[in-house]
């Protein structure tokens, strides 16, 4: 039986704010999941380039929305993509004390869905996605989210894109 931590659930009038549940449970699998590269160098060498996963948002039957984000220092913005990953055949990785030494036999599968690149507009630091409304015609719709750190030259962009079946 998972063990749970509750707090209590408030709500202050003057403020839309929830307290949630915190909840921890026993971890019983872990997978390898492999990053793209850093997709541009730095304009000047030896300076900051890197990438991870912003993101990743739970769909259901072992598959998970992963956003991955590059970033090199000079360039214009930062290089998104978005992948389906699918944990099914993963190789569970959870005893194994280093993946230098032994690699995964599995990672997960990923299915490439979008280079935010190819929209041909500024897309800034991305932190997150959430699935957004339904919309009219029956599909579901995905919304990212990238704030600018308050920090005068980045941006706050919403973007909400459909999801073709």
């Amino acid at each position: 039986m998972p063990s749970y931590d509750q707090q209590n659930l408030r709500y202050w009038p003057d403020y839309p704010i929830v307290s949630l549940y915190r909840v921890f449970l026993p971890i019983s699998h872990q997978t390898a999941y492999e990053l793209e590269p850093v997709a541009l160098p730095p304009l000047k060498t030896g300076d900051e380039s890197m990438n991870g996963s912003p993101d990743i948002l739970w769909l259901g039957n072992n598959r998970m929305l992963v956003t991955e984000r590059s970033y090199s220092a000079g360039q214009n913005g930062t290089n998104i993509k978005v992948f389906i990953a699918d944990l099914q055949d993963a190789t569970n990785i959870i005893a194994n004390p280093s993946l230098k030494d032994n690699p995964a036999s599995q990672a997960v599968q990923k299915k490439f869905l979008l280079n935010m690149d190819d929209l041909g507009v500024y897309i800034d630091n991305i932190e997150g996605a959430t699935l957004g409304p339904v919309l009219p015609n029956g599909h579901q719709s995905i919304l990212f989210v990238a704030d600018n750190n308050f920090y005068k030259k980045e941006q706050n962009q919403f973007m909400l894109f459909e999801v073709i079946p």
